[in-house]
C-alpha cells in the first residue's frame, strides 16, 4: 500500500469514528430527557401540558390533530408561536352516553423563539382546517 492510499484509509477512518464517538453521549442525554417526570418539565416556564378529551365519536380519528391546535393556540396566546413536542400519549376514557371507550390526548409543548429549533408553528397549525371526510 502506497503512503497516499494509506493517508487516504486513515483519514477516511477518522472521518468516520469522531461524529460517532460525539454521538455515543447524545441517545444517552434524550433518553434522560424523555424520561423525565412530567412535573419536572412544567416547572420550566416554557412548558404547558395540553390535554384534549374527545367529546363525540366522530371525533376519534382527529384527535391528534386537534390536540396539536389546542397546542398551537396556548403557543400564540403566550406570544411564542414557536413550539416543540416533548411528551404526547393517548389514553382511553369510558363515556356512558355514548357507551364506549374515547380517546384523551395528553402531552407537553416547550415554546421556543428560534424557529430553526422549534419543530411546529402555531400559525401554520391554527391555519389547518378541519372537515368531514366524504
Amino acid at each position: 500500500m502506497r503512503l497516499t492510499e494509506f493517508v487516504v484509509v486513515v483519514m477516511a477512518a477518522l472521518l468516520f469514528l469522531i461524529p460517532t464517538m460525539r454521538q455515543e453521549n447524545r441517545p444517552m442525554e434524550r433518553q434522560e430527557q424523555e424520561e423525565a417526570p412530567m412535573e419536572q418539565v412544567l416547572e420550566e416556564s416554557n412548558t404547558f401540558k395540553i390535554t384534549y378529551e374527545v367529546q363525540k365519536p366522530e371525533e376519534e380519528s382527529l384527535a391528534d390533530i386537534i390536540w396539536m391546535k389546542r397546542a398551537a393556540e396556548v403557543a400564540k396566546d403566550e406570544g411564542i408561536p414557536y413550539f416543540n413536542v416533548l411528551e404526547q400519549h393517548t389514553t382511553k376514557r369510558f363515556v356512558d352516553s355514548y357507551n364506549m371507550e374515547l380517546s384523551v390526548v395528553e402531552g407537553v409543548i416547550q415554546l421556543d423563539k428560534d424557529p430553526m429549533r422549534a419543530e411546529f408553528d402555531a400559525n401554520e397549525i391554527e391555519s389547518l382546517v378541519l372537515t368531514d371526510s366524504p
